[in-house]
């Protein structure tokens, strides 16, 4: 009887460990699956609880103006949040704060940056936009300028902007696709625009500028580009190499839901910690579902811990945790039934044994 159980024990181990390696290796399957929007927002006030209170608060105030100038959207953002939680912010704090505000947001120097921005848009610095509201928007016509002057500097064997190239070209895309879309793409056209307008203020940092690299070399073969393509963009499709096409695509998606969720200050922000497509997939969900919450979150928490907010087990991880520990307890099972056998077998033998001498 002892046999059949071990047996039955071992049959129920090998099914268990087939399941396991079906479910592993299983193409559909995902073991995690963005929280709802509520969710989202229930974990995230959760969290600043523990990660945002009064001394971590101030401490970040502080960080923050000990930059030049002062980064003042955390600073507004944590002074409202610090408002909403009824903290009582050190009062030097605060009188620093007031001095540095009326000192870098009064009247002529906001004036000052702003002009330099109406005088010359293209080169105005992103930092400036948080206090002027500077929208920089790419066109399509600026798109294929931009193609057509890369195009010559490659006739000419001189050196091309790979990450110019494949922003126009997504951008281009973008604007072609919106009509078929109803104007959702139009999200990716503004996302482009900003990422390279962000590369030529320097504010993209060095694992994004990697990405970007990676993803913008060759992506169009001016090779393989055919005559006329300047009256109809959409011939450049065949000179696109399509995946390092559809990760700039994601990139620029996620950059551009930012700009639609949180506006154009909070995205400068934002786009200071991308460090690749998938997290601007993330922290562009992020600015849709939460405007103000997502900044503070994204200080206090860290980029990490707020992505694992964002995520949780599916119904598939459930079923193989639990299949696992059954699995791992069906083989303890087998196991200990075989060793408790060969532990009788051998004490019955040495008693038999010890009684045939003793006789």
């Amino acid at each position: 009887m002892r046999k059949f159980w071990i047996a039955l024990s071992l049959c129920i181990s090998l099914y268990g460990g087939w399941q396991l390696y079906q479910l592993a290796t299983h193409p559909y399957v995902s073991f995690l699956i963005d929280v709802t929007e509520d969710e989202l927002q229930r974990n995230i006030e959760r969290s600043l609880l523990v990660f945002a209170d009064q001394t971590k608060v101030e401490q970040k105030l502080r960080e923050a103006l000990l930059e030049t100038p002062a980064d003042w959207l955390v600073i507004d953002l944590m002074q409202e949040y610090a408002q909403e939680q009824k903290f009582s912010l050190n009062t030097a704090l605060l009188e620093q704060i007031e001095l540095r505000d009326s000192e870098e947001r009064g009247y002529w120097a906001a004036a000052q940056d702003c002009w330099q921005c109406v005088r010359d848009p293209e080169h105005c610095p992103i930092s400036f936009a948080q206090t002027c509201n500077v929208v920089t928007e790419m066109t399509p016509v600026g798109d294929v300028r931009s193609l057509i002057i890369e195009y010559g500097h490659w006739q000419n064997d001189q050196e091309v902007d790979q990450l110019n190239v494949a922003l126009s070209v997504v951008g281009l895309g973008a604007t072609a696709a919106a009509v078929g879309t109803v104007g959702s793409s139009l999200s990716i056209k503004v996302g482009a625009g900003f990422i390279k307008a962000a590369k030529n203020a320097k504010r993209l940092n060095s694992k994004l500028t990697r990405f970007l690299v990676r993803n913008t070399a060759g992506l169009l073969d001016f090779s393989k580009v055919p005559k006329g393509w300047v009256s109809e963009p959409r011939l450049l499709k065949q000179a696109i190499n399509s995946e390092k096409y559809q990760n700039i695509t994601q990139l620029a998606g996620g950059v551009g839901d930012m700009l639609r969720g949180a506006g154009f200050a909070r995205t400068i922000k934002y786009v200071n910690t991308i460090d690749d497509a998938h997290d601007a997939a993330k922290l562009g969900r992020l600015a849709k579902v939460s405007k103000s919450r997502g900044i503070v979150a994204l200080e206090m928490m860290g980029k990490n811990r707020l992505f694992k907010q964002m995520s949780k087990y599916s119904r598939y991880a459930k079923i193989m945790i639990a299949t696992a520990v059954a699995f791992i307890f069906s083989l303890v099972g087998v196991f200990f039934s075989t060793f408790v056998t060969l532990f009788q077998h051998v004490a019955v033998r040495y008693i038999r044994h010890k009684a045939f001498t003793a006789g």
